[in-house]
């Protein structure tokens, strides 16, 4: 198996959670991972996600202390889809 990992960042205009944490991310630009593997006789043309991973930091405030943690893609997706389209109550 030729695995294959690309490394992007995601903007978050407002806070979130992410599922199965307590604590709730502030705004900003986040790491993200995903790792893919290729498949099938022309495996130069397709690729399948094997994982997806958000670098977020671990204390507020403190530079360098970053934990990686798996989520969903399509949680992920749902998260950024949702913070796209939150309008702030005044």
């Amino acid at each position: 198996m030729t695995a294959k990992t690309i490394s992007s960042r995601v903007h978050f205009s407002h806070q979130f959670n992410l599922p199965g944490r307590t604590e709730t991310f502030p705004p900003g630009a986040y790491g993200l991972e995903e790792r893919y593997k290729r498949t099938g006789l022309m495996s130069w043309f397709k690729m399948k996600l094997l994982s997806t991973c958000i670098r977020v930091c671990r204390d507020p405030g403190i530079d360098g202390q970053f934990e990686t943690i798996h989520i969903d893609a399509g949680v992920l997706k749902a998260l950024l889809l949702k913070d796209k389209h939150r309008l702030d109550k005044f």
